[in-house]
C-alpha cells in the first residue's frame, strides 16, 4: 500500500513538472564574460500566462540580475530604469532613463538586450530610446532600428568544435614591435583574426613588453575581405590611445599581428563599424610594417 502511494505521489509531482514547465517561456539570456570580451547565453525561464508587454518586461529583468554561470558577469544597472516598453508589429521600443548614458560596457548590453528580446518568437527588431529620445551613435545621427543582422557584438555560438593554434602576437617593447608566440585554444567556428585581436587586447605576458590596446576596448566585428581585414572596435580604442605615437604602436600592434595570417595584407579600421577621420591612421587599410619591428642584434 505504501509503495502504492508513494508511486502515486510521485506521479502527480511529475505531472505537475510538466504543466509547470508548459507554463513557461524559455528565453536565451546573454551576459558578458568575465573578461568582457565576449557575449555567452544562458537559458531562463519566463512565465507564459503574462500579456506580451510583461514578457518582455521579464526578459529585459533578467538582464538586470546575476547570471547563474559563474564564468559571465553582470551588468552594472542599477539606476538604469526601463521606463516604457511597447511593442508594434515585431518591433520592442525600450525607453531606459537618462542613467543609460552613463552605462559601462552600453555596446555589451545593446547587443544582449537585442540577442535577448529577439530570442523571443513575437520579436525582431529593438529599437532603444533613452529619456524620449532615440539613442545616437557617436556621430549624433540616431542608431536606428537593431536586430541580429546589424548588431555590433555578436555573441560566441558555442560548439565543442575547438583546436589549439600558435599566434604571432606584436607588442611594445621600447620604440618597437617585438614578436611574441602564444598558444591559445580557438572555436573553429570563429575567425581566428577575432583571437588574435582578443590576445592583443589581453596584453603581453612578459615583463619586458607593453600593451598596445587599452583592455576597455571592445571588438564590435572582425572579418576578411579578399585580402583586408576589416577590424571594427568599440569608441575606447581610440579615446584612450589619442597620443600620436601610443596610437601608430596600437595600430601596427594588431596590422602585424593580423597579416602574419597568409591571406591578409592590409587591415582597415572601423570605430563602432563605421569609417572614421580622427586620424591620418584610420581613414584607408594600413599595410605592414617591418620597419617597427624589434630585431634582436645577438
Amino acid at each position: 500500500m505504501k509503495k502504492a502511494l508513494i508511486f502515486i505521489c510521485a506521479g502527480i509531482i511529475l505531472m505537475l513538472s510538466i504543466l509547470n514547465e508548459k507554463n513557461k517561456i524559455k528565453v536565451e539570456a546573454y551576459f558578458p564574460n568575465t573578461v568582457k570580451n565576449l557575449l555567452k547565453s544562458e537559458k531562463r525561464n519566463i512565465d507564459n500566462k503574462l500579456d506580451k508587454e510583461n514578457i518582455l518586461r521579464q526578459t529585459i529583468e533578467i538582464l538586470y540580475s546575476e547570471p547563474k554561470n559563474k564564468k559571465l558577469s553582470a551588468f552594472q544597472l542599477t539606476n538604469v530604469d526601463v521606463k516604457k516598453i511597447y511593442l508594434n508589429d515585431k518591433t520592442v521600443t525600450t525607453d531606459f532613463s537618462p542613467q543609460y548614458k552613463n552605462l559601462p560596457d552600453e555596446l555589451f548590453f545593446r547587443s544582449a538586450l537585442v540577442w535577448t528580446l529577439t530570442d523571443l518568437d513575437f520579436v525582431d527588431n529593438v529599437k532603444i530610446f533613452v529619456d524620449g529620445q532615440e539613442l545616437q551613435k557617436i556621430d549624433g545621427t540616431p542608431i536606428g532600428v537593431l536586430n541580429r543582422s546589424n548588431i555590433v557584438i555578436n555573441p560566441e555560438i558555442s560548439d565543442e568544435k575547438t583546436d589549439s593554434q600558435i599566434v604571432k602576437l606584436y607588442f611594445r617593447k621600447e620604440n618597437k614591435l617585438c614578436a611574441q608566440d602564444r598558444l591559445i585554444n580557438i572555436d573553429l567556428n570563429q575567425p581566428i583574426e577575432k583571437y588574435i585581436l582578443e590576445q592583443i587586447i589581453l596584453g603581453p605576458s612578459g615583463s619586458d613588453l607593453s600593451a598596445t590596446v587599452s583592455p576597455d576596448t571592445k571588438i564590435c566585428d572582425v572579418k576578411t575581405d579578399k585580402d583586408i581585414c576589416y577590424v571594427s572596435l568599440s569608441g575606447e580604442f581610440t579615446n584612450k590611445n589619442n597620443d600620436n605615437d601610443n596610437q601608430k604602436f596600437a595600430l601596427y600592434s594588431i596590422v602585424n599581428s593580423l597579416t602574419e595570417l597568409k591571406n591578409i595584407n592590409k587591415v582597415q579600421f572601423l570605430i563602432e563599424s563605421e569609417k572614421t577621420n580622427q586620424s591620418k591612421w584610420l581613414n584607408k587599410p594600413i599595410e605592414r610594417n617591418e620597419k617597427i619591428i624589434y630585431r634582436d642584434k645577438k
